[in-house]
């Protein structure tokens, strides 16, 4: 309506046609034009809050842990098992997301051939022992302790008589750290210890789950 009440008002100002078509091309111009910045701010501020957003979670592990996660998928990898060259299982960085979609934490993937595990009963303890192949790379040059997050103990038959998940961590030394898992409520035979998830720790960061599968046998 007021565009239109504007143009009557022009039409009956005595001026050459020529310039009142150039006084309506101008007004149809700058109605576009605001609408076009009210466009580009809405979403300029809807950026800025997911971005606000994403840095309010707290991930703070190297950006090589981004850069990683998107080799990947340009890779097309996602849930692919990643192969080296010497057809070894390789490690990736993965992003945890909310429902929404957010980005809420990083999880290190398919670790099993990156670290080593042997166990041996000490007592009524369980010592895992495990070593860190790649202590010079990330994600474990970054990583201050370390422990067993997710593990089940199955019995000669393979039923599983025993699982948990540990919030102990300890420090790393020359690659290597030793976990003690508690054995109270298990009885004399043969067992095996199935680790799906260890866990890194460092000051002011998330924890951060390593994941894979480490299998190992003993006796009590």
């Amino acid at each position: 309506m007021e565009r239109n009440r504007l143009k009557e008002e022009i039409e009956n100002i005595k001026m050459p046609l020529a310039m009142q078509e150039r006084i309506l091309e101008n007004c149809r111009t700058a109605e576009v034009n605001e609408k076009e910045n009210i466009f580009m701010a809405k979403n300029t501020a809807a950026d800025t809050n997911r971005k606000n957003a994403k840095n309010r979670t707290g991930k703070k592990w190297p950006r090589i842990a981004t850069v990683a996660a998107a080799v990947a998928l340009c890779l097309g990898l996602g849930g692919i098992t990643v192969m080296a060259g010497s057809d070894k299982l390789e490690g990736f960085f993965a992003d945890v997301t909310r429902w929404d979609g957010a980005v809420v934490g990083t999880t290190y993937e398919q670790a099993t051939e990156e670290i080593t595990v042997n166990a041996a009963v000490s007592g009524d303890c369980l010592v895992v022992d495990a070593v860190l192949l790649k202590a010079e790379e990330a994600p474990y040059a970054y990583i201050e302790g370390f422990g067993v997050q997710k593990y089940h103990i199955a019995d000669a038959k393979g039923d599983v008589v025993a699982e948990g998940i540990s919030s102990e961590t300890v420090a790393i030394t020359d690659g290597k750290v030793s976990v003690a898992l508690s054995l109270d409520e298990l009885e004399s035979g043969n067992y095996t210890l199935i680790i799906t998830e260890f866990v890194g720790t460092a000051k002011a960061d998330q924890d951060l789950p390593i994941k894979g599968y480490w299998e190992c046998k003993f006796e009590l």
